[in-house]
């Protein structure tokens, strides 16, 4: 209970700090963003959700056959928020209004620390799947301390920049980094390959959704049409991380012989 408490206070303090030091407007506003990105995570993490209880019920030894999982993960984060880059603020713009809407630099913050909580997702499940409960809670408690000893001074002098930029420096605490070192231990990895597999896939769906955003939404602001630049340039990410996934399998099968399955697939992502 005490992690999950933890938790959820690390993903809905800020929006208290932002109407406690900056007002109710702008605590709207931040909370239509909040909401949303509530929304992108739950739907994204519900694979990690689903799948890290039943990989870790097996031994250890076996904890490697996760690692498709984590790395399926950082493309599905990277190929959304790359997608949401360029698209969030006139979808929100659309679907709210634009005094709805927020700045730029608030909407770029955020995206950045859900792209970080995102990729530690898919490890966060496994850790509570092999009963790491303690150490999960000590540094989602770190991250969420500091997040909030720095958003209380940032939002006095900027407002939702600075209550964005604290949370998002507070990712330094727990979740950027410590607490994939601690997975890296559980199963036995190299804490920096496993860096350069999660962050290189999560990138490069992040410029490929990016690249597809920029291709189709000039001229769209103005109507419903960001809504499927959004789904387009998001599923191009991912498909561009499948095919990646199917060039490294086949080139593996070429060598070796054989037909390449599905979840081979997924296998090389």
């Amino acid at each position: 209970m005490r992690t999950q408490a933890a938790i959820t206070l690390l993903f809905t303090i800020d929006l208290v700090i932002v109407g406690a030091v900056c007002g109710a407007y702008e605590a709207a506003v931040y909370g239509v963003l909040s909401r949303l990105f509530s929304v992108l995570r739950s739907i994204l993490q519900s694979l990690s959700e689903a799948s890290w209880p039943i990989i870790a019920q097996r031994s250890q030894e076996q904890s490697d056959q996760g690692q498709p999982l984590l790395h399926l993960n950082a493309w599905m984060f990277g190929a959304a928020i790359g997608a949401l880059a360029l698209t969030l603020i006139p979808l929100t713009r659309w679907y709210m209004g634009r005094e709805w809407t927020a700045a730029p630099l608030v909407v770029w913050l955020m995206l950045a620390r859900n792209l970080i909580s995102g990729l530690w997702s898919a490890a966060g499940y496994y850790l509570l799947g092999v009963g790491r409960f303690t150490t999960l809670c000590r540094y989602v408690e770190r991250e969420l301390i500091a997040g909030t000893a720095l958003a209380i001074p940032l939002g006095h002098f900027f407002k939702l920049n600075g209550v964005a930029a604290a949370f998002l420096v507070s990712t330094g605490f727990g979740t950027l980094f410590p607490l994939f070192r601690i997975y890296a231990r559980q199963v036995n990895a190299s804490l920096l390959k496993l860096l350069v597999k999660v962050w290189s896939r999560a990138l490069a769906g992040v410029l490929v959704s990016l690249l597809i955003a920029f291709l189709l939404l000039p001229g769209l602001q103005q109507s419903w049409r960001p809504a499927v630049v959004v789904i387009v340039s998001a599923a191009g990410g991912l498909v561009a991380g499948l095919s990646w996934s199917f060039l490294r399998g086949l080139a593996r099968k070429s060598e070796k012989g054989g037909t390449l399955s599905l979840r081979q697939i997924i296998t090389q992502c």
